[in-house]
């Protein structure tokens, strides 16, 4: 982060995987401040991308989704698999944006 300042760089932007909504996407939406969009926030702003090979299922991921559900577990992107995600991410790069789905 320090690199990142001396160079001028508002701040950094990653994107946090994990197969866990209470571990993995609970743990970047903490670093995300309140009320700032993903990636938007101060040193360091995580989006959160849940993929559906491990505990969490979809159903649970449309729930965290779902309005008026607790933004510590709702994930940014969803993928069935980390293959969704690379390919999402090499298509977001292609045409020159964020990703997004």
């Amino acid at each position: 982060a320090e690199a990142g300042r001396r160079r001028g760089a508002a701040g950094l932007r990653a994107v946090m995987v994990g197969d866990r909504l209470d571990t993995d996407v609970a743990f970047a939406n903490a670093l995300t401040p309140e009320g700032s969009e993903s990636g938007e926030g101060g040193d360091l702003s995580l989006t959160s991308a849940l993929v559906l090979t491990g505990v969490s299922t979809l159903e649970q991921a449309e729930a965290a989704r779902s309005p008026g559900a607790d933004r510590a577990t709702r994930p940014d992107l969803v993928f069935d698999s980390l293959a969704d995600l690379v390919d999402a991410a090499a298509i977001a790069a292609a045409a020159g944006s964020s990703m997004s789905q």
